[in-house]
């Protein structure tokens, strides 16, 4: 019974993502095309990425809250929430809710193409 749950939870809570890219460590990042939020020439997503072992404070998937800026090609995060199980479940083990830095955004990378995903016309 507690397997079928699990399964139930894991694929209500994977309804709606759009798998974007598999990392070169497995990982797997999803977008939530239904957060896009659009102000002006700023772009706001929902992230999850899936990891394929834990990180470094035992996370399995962590949810991002990102903004792409795409008149000058840079995004940063604005909130991060660390969670023990796949696909953003399982206990939350921390939380950060605070507007990080504008990075440039590199070609060739996971943000490159979550980038042309949101900013496209």
């Amino acid at each position: 019974m507690l397997m079928l749950l699990l399964l139930i939870a894991a694929t209500s809570a994977g309804a709606g993502l759009v798998r974007m890219v598999v990392t070169e460590d497995d990982d797997v990042v999803y977008i939530d095309p239904a957060t896009v939020r659009k102000i002006g020439s700023l772009r706001r997503v929902r992230v999850i990425q899936d990891l394929k072992k834990k990180g470094p404070g035992g996370e399995m998937s962590r949810r991002v809250f990102w903004e792409y800026d795409c008149v000058e090609a840079r995004y940063r995060g604005l909130s991060i929430t660390s969670y023990s199980g796949p696909l953003g479940s399982g206990q939350v083990l921390g939380s950060v809710d605070s507007a990080g830095s504008w990075v440039d955004i590199a070609p060739d990378t996971v943000d490159a193409i979550i980038f042309k995903s949101v900013c496209a016309p």
